[in-house]
């Protein structure tokens, strides 16, 4: 009998251990010359051989989204995939590389500025996995220590405190060149609670286990 109540108490921790699970949260177009950071005053659509995509300053625009519209919540487990492809400018297509960051604000300064997104915040990446994004291109170092690099691999964390959105740009040096279909997906991992009734039959069970062996005594 104590081997049967062993075996069922190891049955319910598998259970639980067993309920994880993921939601999609969705998957939402970025553009191909999407940026959060300082831009050189040279990268514009008037450049000289700008992508055809760029056709206005809506092309600079980077996705932004709002986490709490999403469900998401600090402390939310979600992964980030990058998808689509790029053409950096050199006719060489290659798979799409983003550079994101979160923040406590939708706030978006000029592109002349170099601290664009006012309410940055730190996510907590292990080391390798920051983003040194520098629009070297010009000479231009605008690199901001909260961003950090989704490739079509993926990356997973949690959501940092204050986080209320989520900035989405082109891992890139140079934007006016730039032509592609990009997205980044959005997924959460979740820890499903069993019901209360689940429960109760677990207990049950266990008691039903208890009684059975105290008549056979």
């Amino acid at each position: 009998m104590k081997k049967a109540i062993l075996l069922f108490a190891a049955a319910v921790a598998t259970i639980s251990l067993c309920s994880a699970g993921t939601i999609n949260i969705g998957t939402y177009g970025v553009s191909a010359g999407a940026t959060f950071l300082e831009q050189d005053s040279v990268d514009n659509c008037g450049f000289g051989t700008k992508s055809v995509q760029c056709t206005g300053a809506g092309f600079f625009a980077p996705t932004i989204l709002d986490l709490t519209s999403l469900s998401l919540t600090a402390g939310s487990t979600i992964t980030l995939t990058a998808g689509g492809s790029l053409n950096y400018g050199n006719s060489t297509v290659l798979p799409a590389v983003l550079d994101a960051v979160f923040s406590t604000s939708n706030t978006l300064n000029p592109s002349n500025v170099a601290t664009r997104v006012p309410g940055a915040a730190a996510v907590g990446l292990p080391s390798g996995l920051t983003s040194p994004v520098t629009s070297t291109f010009y000479g231009l170092n605008n690199d901001i220590a909260q961003d950090f690099k989704v490739t079509t691999s993926g990356i997973t964390f949690t959501i940092p405190n204050g986080a209320l959105y989520l900035f989405i740009g082109i891992s890139d040096s140079f934007m006016a060149d730039n032509s592609g279909n990009v997205s980044i997906n959005i997924t959460e991992t979740i820890q499903n609670t069993p019901e209360p009734a689940t429960y109760f039959m677990m207990l049950g069970g266990l008691g039903a286990l208890a009684l059975a062996r105290k008549f056979r005594a």
